[in-house]
């Protein structure tokens, strides 16, 4: 198994106690919200399931995620969806698309799909039912999922601790709440709500968080992280896989990451890039830097394969192809 970027490691209390139950708040709300529409369904045994995980929550959420995705692999999109997928990433129509595009289409996207989730979560949070988001509505939702968590798996002495790394990480939700007020109002409405429950498409937002990973990773407090640093592991630990990822993201090559480059990481960007080159190694035959409609659908078997084909396949449900 790969170390995972952003993994919790070493001892005290775990990681997956402190951000996962914590941090994860938006996440949770969703599954909340997406739980009860199953119950209301009658998905009782999908319920179930769905709450005896988020007990155990991974702390690297993206690695569960993908871990899942790759259980439930699904089919190969159809060629008629990948052409008309094409069409729509094609902006000037000139039937070839570079990757610049695609990853201009990642963000759109991005984007469009957080501003769909956040009704759900909005509409579990916003207790009066203004359709704004209070910092006293948002404070109650975080404390609400702190004392809800389990910690009879902690070992004398770590609830206390627990406790005291719940309260930091509140206020840090109270500064990413800040963030996202952007005409200081004190309360979010459609177009600042979104930044607060998805970090990434909020620049200040994102910066908070990112600031708070540099302070609890950064042991040598030098502003920088080490390998060592990023995958709280001894060098020695970390995967060769990963060793290649950190080289990647280390774009100055100093053998460290600054605050820009874990942006990169954090706000998803470097994943889907990777995931994006990964796709045109596959379907740009030619090696033009750029991919046909003929060719993404010769390619879509082997595309199938990769998490590149779990982008398309979002992007293609999100715009009903």
């Amino acid at each position: 198994m790969s170390t995972g970027g952003m993994r919790g490691g070493g001892g005290g209390v775990p990681l997956v106690a402190i951000l996962a139950l914590c941090a994860a708040t938006a996440v949770v709300v969703l599954a909340r919200a997406e739980d009860d529409a199953k119950e209301a369904k009658g998905g009782a045994e999908e319920t179930k399931e769905g709450d005896e995980s988020k007990g155990d929550m991974p702390a690297a959420l993206g690695e569960f995620d993908d871990e899942m995705e790759v259980e439930d692999a699904i089919e190969p999109l159809t060629e008629e969806a990948l052409k008309k997928l094409h069409g729509r990433i094609d902006k000037d129509g000139n039937g070839h698309v570079s990757m610049e595009e695609v990853i201009g289409f990642a963000d759109v996207m991005r984007k469009k799909a957080s501003n769909e989730d956040v009704e759900m979560l909005l509409g579990d949070v916003d207790t009066n039912h203004d359709g704004k988001l209070s910092m006293e509505e948002y404070m109650n939702e975080v404390k609400h999922f702190s004392e809800d968590q389990p910690d009879g798996h902690l070992a004398e002495g770590e609830g206390a601790e627990l406790k005291k790394q719940q309260e930091e990480r509140a206020k840090v939700e109270e500064s990413k709440f800040v963030a996202a007020d952007s005409d200081g109002d004190k309360v979010l409405d459609i177009n600042e709500y979104p930044g607060l429950f998805f970090p990434e498409t909020n620049d200040k937002v994102l910066e908070v968080e990112v600031q708070e990973t540099m302070k609890m990773r950064d042991t040598d407090k030098d502003g920088q992280l080490t390998q060592s640093e990023f995958f709280e592991v001894p060098d020695k630990e970390v995967m060769a896989e990963d060793k290649t990822m950190f080289a990647k993201l280390d774009k100055n090559g100093d053998g460290k990451l600054d605050v820009s480059e874990i942006k990169m990481w954090e706000s998803g960007q470097f994943q889907t890039a990777e995931s994006i080159e990964e796709l045109f190694k596959i379907a740009d035959k030619d090696k033009d830097g750029h991919v046909t409609a003929e060719e993404l659908i010769q390619a879509r078997e082997e595309i199938a394969e990769t998490e590149a084909h779990e982008h398309l396949a979002a992007w293609a449900t999100a715009n009903e192809l």
